[in-house]
């Protein structure tokens, strides 16, 4: 998925939406018996919550010394 935090920031919101939408898949897939698509999935599911981890670990330690670095 893209960096951690871009000039921008971090949009948790889009993550957040694509965590559940491949939640959904990923039921689908449970109901269907499909082993390899549950893998798939659940390691994309994975992949993006380390990343919004990541993402709060580095938006909290800007909060904490202040987003000029001060």
């Amino acid at each position: 998925m893209g960096g951690v935090l871009g000039s921008v920031g971090y949009d948790f919101q889009a993550a957040r939406s694509r965590i559940m939408e491949l939640t959904g898949l990923y039921r689908h897939a449970v109901r269907l018996g499909d082993e390899l698509a549950q893998q798939e999935l659940k390691a994309l599911v994975d992949d993006l919550e380390q990343e919004v981890t990541a993402a709060h670990a580095v938006a909290g330690s800007k909060k904490a010394v202040g987003e000029d670095g001060l």
